[in-house]
């Protein structure tokens, strides 16, 4: 049986558990950490600081008026260890540019991304509130991205079967499939450019630039 207590963030006299939370209580720090990201963005210190205040209080469940007597270096060593326990147990494609995935719209609101999660896990497998809050982690992003994988498939299927999704060439007198547009979670990974090494002999002469620094080098005829 895991042991809740092996983990712990000292505050002041005391030691508070740190549980891994479930998928409601996590997309409630996700909430709070995405403030604290923008207010760093903006240099906006107040902000910043009463987000940062805000996500160890919904973790350890302290207020904020306790947490603003500590050292500071209490509550940053604190946020880094349950950041770190909170943590995905895996790299859910899902997860990435989410800030591109949710732009915001005139219907947002603070919290809206659990009744968004809620309404999707709901509809899709018919679990009640309770029981989709208290999801693991990893079994709640995994079911989404599932969730979200069979609705982009469905709507690519559907845009194949429409005729906007043909241009016509009228040089060629062919048809051309322009296929729908996919998250960017579902687009391939570029890969990494492969470096090959080349003889000083064969370099051009004159200024040589890299491409991916701004190293230079002169190189003469051989």
């Amino acid at each position: 049986m895991e042991n809740l207590l092996a983990n712990h963030a000292r505050l002041g006299n005391f030691k508070y558990p740190i549980i891994k939370a479930k998928l409601r209580a996590w997309l409630v720090l996700e909430d709070f950490y995405s403030n604290i990201i923008r207010a760093a963005d903006k240099g906006n210190r107040e902000e910043f600081v009463s987000s940062f205040y805000s996500y160890i209080s919904a973790a350890l469940l302290v207020s904020v008026e306790e947490l603003q007597s500590c050292p500071w270096y209490e509550i940053t060593r604190a946020f880094r260890e349950i950041y770190t326990i909170n943590r995905p147990s895996f790299d859910f494609p899902v997860l990435h540019n989410v800030d591109k995935r949710n732009k915001e719209a005139e219907w947002d609101y603070p919290g809206r991304d659990w009744f968004i999660w809620l309404h999707l896990l709901a509809k899709e497998y018919g679990w009640d509130i309770k029981y989709i809050e208290n999801l693991e982690l990893d079994d709640g992003i995994a079911l989404l991205q599932e969730i979200l994988v069979d609705e982009q498939l469905e709507k690519e299927w559907q845009w194949s079967m429409s005729e906007v999704a043909y241009s016509y060439n009228e040089i060629t007198k062919t048809s051309k499939f322009n296929p729908l547009e996919r998250p960017e979670w579902m687009k391939p990974i570029p890969k990494p450019i492969k470096k090959v090494k080349v003889r000083a002999s064969m370099l051009p002469v004159g200024l040589v630039i890299k491409w991916d620094t701004d190293d230079t080098k002169y190189t003469r005829p051989q």
